[in-house]
């Protein structure tokens, strides 16, 4: 059994019936209503893929010549489809007689009541017409629902509205559904209502609509909640600019974002799960027809998925297609040029489509710099942009350690070459590139170093060698002791009774150690520049590092001088003159001297970049500036630093606006307050779904 759903009604197709009416069985279907359920003196038949009418005798009424035939709720008429080229079908109204009541012209055609029906034409706008074939409205709506009684809903740009059964609009489209009661009284469901504002709260417009979402330099998606002709919900989306005029009507599409940092301001879409573009002014460069689309700064990558094959092309910014190809696989660059895979071959175009290397290698990576790693006739080499090979095919693999020195792989050996292939070094173990150099790592897991002109700095005789440690020195480990290891590899200070028994990370040139069971600090030399007395240390930030004595902390500056007396359950590091600190439980603000900002007495402080600090007391939030001011007392839910001089703020579910100085701009009302980065806008709405009570006369 075939069941097909139109409009909201359900047609259901048997695939054969039988009747005891006729006295041999036909050479035709019969299909019977089951929509409507009336006992039919006329018929559907169907001969192959045909359909036409017969009486209950078997008499032909209408050949079979129509692509289609519906049952309407009245006995003698019937909604008519008929194939036009291009598999386009157009729908139409007939009777019994094969009279055409609704000319076969339209897209579509469905029964909103006995005697009335909803005809869509080709641009996507329906009308109501009656059942003498009378037209009782212009073409106008998106779309018009079953009549209730005499009154039916109708939408336009994704509102709802009212009308009666002689095509009387009683209630402008102007809510997010309506509710019809009887036929004098409906519910009206309104669209949530937005503010645009400035950070003073300056009205800017207002607007109804469900949401609302940014999407560039004065361009916005907005949505609504739109319900079909069964009742049945789905997002709908338009295009807006800043006068807030649809620049693309309200349809279920997704609109990704405008990137400024492109040639020309395009954005994708995606309807149905296809995918398009359009440019600002809510043009179609391109349909929403493809698998996949990616944009890159001057180019649009799409492709089309056909029997897990896929085929991609290259378009311009106007929607010109520029590849002269139909390619198998693109890889999408933002701004540089692109492997692509023709057949089974790669090679490369630029952001105007144009082949510039011809596809004729075995794989293809995006270049790197001057360079790219290709594959070609089973081996890896280096090629420029010319196409000229830097590397010619020798290796199973190579990295790039530097943009001009590579790290080749062969059966026999690792190499390092220069960018005219020359050979650097040759080693049978591995290379792996780090900051500072390459790492040798043999099949004992032990390290060597060597730099990038292939000198040997170190034997092959390290446990782990680490990155190099802020441009200066590495860390390493030999005989399971870890030490420093100075950059040309020469001097190697491990952990001993004569140096240090432990060593940690490396902070503004020193290193904290542990001696004796204390710790302290040297620098790359390993010299004690600052005495193991210390229970604990932390990194050095700002020039200060934290020392714990006694159980306290404080700190002190890289002369060892004390700077902050040791007071603190936990102190954190220094940014911008002020750490945070704790004490008895509770968390304030110090600053380089010692001098108490803020006093500990908060359950959480946390620095924000614009320099002041976010504060927790009982649970709430407040803010207070460096000079210990208090902009905002802790009785907010939640703070946002928007860094653009405002804080959102919210408490008991809304949510306001406040300047860095503390005062309150927008006022604490809206359960939604967006701030709009790109706009320089705030958008506010203080009102859900509301249902109001009309009457219709």
């Amino acid at each position: 059994m075939q069941k097909r759903v139109l409009q909201g009604f359900l047609f259901i197709i048997l695939p054969f019936f039988s009747s005891s009416l006729f006295a041999t069985e036909p050479a035709y279907e019969v299909i019977p209503d089951l929509l409507y359920q009336l006992e039919r003196k006329i018929l559907i038949k169907r001969e192959g893929s045909k359909y036409g009418l017969v009486n209950q005798k078997g008499k032909e009424l209408i050949p079979a010549k129509y692509d289609s035939l519906l049952y309407t709720e009245l006995q003698d008429q019937y909604i008519a489809y008929l194939d036009r080229q291009e598999h386009q079908k157009v729908a139409g109204v007939i009777s019994e007689r094969d009279k055409k009541i609704i000319p076969i012209d339209y897209n579509h055609i469905v029964p909103v009541a006995l005697t009335l029906y909803s005809v869509e034409n080709f641009s996507g706008t329906a009308a109501l017409f009656d059942s003498d074939g009378k037209q009782k409205t212009d073409f106008k709506f998106a779309a018009i629902t079953a009549f209730k009684g005499e009154l039916a809903r109708f939408y336009q740009n994704g509102k709802a509205g009212v009308i009666n059964k002689k095509g009387e609009i009683l209630l402008d489209a102007r809510y997010k559904d309506v509710i019809i009661r009887s036929d004098s009284t409906v519910d009206a469901v309104h669209l949530r209502n937005w503010k645009i504002l400035d950070g003073q709260n300056k009205l800017l417009n207002e607007l109804q609509f469900d949401s609302i979402r940014p999407l560039g330099k004065d361009r916005w998606a907005t949505s609504i909640n739109f319900y079909n002709a069964a009742g049945q919900p789905t997002l709908m989306t338009a295009l807006t600019n800043s006068k807030w005029e649809q620049l693309i009507g309200y349809r279920p599409m997704f609109i990704y974002p405008f990137d400024d940092s492109r040639e020309k301001q395009v954005a994708k879409i995606e309807e149905k799960g296809r995918f398009g573009v359009i440019n600002a002014a809510g043009e179609y460069l391109l349909p929403a027809e493809f698998d996949s689309i990616a944009l890159t700064n001057r180019a649009i990558v799409a492709g089309l998925r056909v029997n897990r094959e896929w085929y991609w092309h290259v378009f311009d910014f106007n929607g010109k297609k520029v590849s002269r190809e139909t390619y198998r696989a693109v890889v999408p660059q933002k701004d540089d040029l692109m492997p692509v895979k023709l057949n089974d071959r790669w090679g490369y175009i630029d952001q105007q489509g144009k082949e510039v290397l011809i596809c004729r290698y075995d794989s293809t990576n995006a270049f790197e710099g001057a360079y790219a790693r290709v594959r070609y006739s089973g081996s890896m080499g280096i090629i420029n942009r010319e196409g000229l090979w830097q590397v010619r095919p020798m290796a199973e693999h190579i990295s790039m350690a530097t943009p001009t020195r590579f790290v080749a792989r062969t059966p026999n050996a690792y190499l390092l070459l220069n960018e005219e292939g020359k050979e650097l070094l040759r080693t049978p173990h591995a290379l792996k590139p780090v900051e500072g150099g390459l790492l040798e790592i043999n099949e004992q897991l032990q390290y060597g170093l060597f730099d990038l002109n292939g000198k040997r700095l170190t034997p092959t005789t390290y446990e782990w060698i680490s990155e190099l440690q802020e441009g200066d020195i590495f860390l390493a480990r030999k005989n399971g002791r870890k030490g420093i290891l100075s950059r040309d590899g020469k001097s190697f200070i491990p952990e001993s009774a004569d140096t240090f028994d432990q060593l940690f990370d490396m902070s503004e040139g020193f290193l904290a150690v542990e001696i004796g069971g204390q710790q302290g600090f040297v620098d790359t030399q390993g010299r004690l520049r600052i005495s193991n007395r210390y229970d604990s240390v932390s990194l050095f930030s700002a020039g200060f590092a934290a020392i714990k004595l006694m159980g306290q902390w404080g700190y002190i500056d890289k002369m060892e001088r004390l700077r902050v007396q040791p007071l603190y359950e936990a102190a954190g590091p220094f940014e911008e003159g002020m750490a945070i600190i704790r004490k008895n439980g509770a968390y304030g603000v110090i600053n380089e001297n010692g001098k108490v900002i803020i006093r500990p007495e908060y359950e959480k402080i946390q620095s924000l970049q614009s320099g002041r600090f976010l504060i927790v007391k009982d649970g709430q939030m407040g803010i207070t500036d460096k000079n210990a001011r208090s902009l905002l007392s802790a009785k907010y839910d939640h703070i946002e630093d928007l860094k653009n001089g405002y804080f959102l703020v919210e408490r008991n579910g809304r949510k306001g606006l406040v300047n860095y100085e503390g005062i309150s701009t927008i006022p604490l009302m809206y359960d939604i307050l967006l701030w709009d980065e790109l706009n320089q806008l705030y958008l506010a709405s203080a009102e859900g779904e509301k249902i109001e009570r009309k009457v219709i006369r």
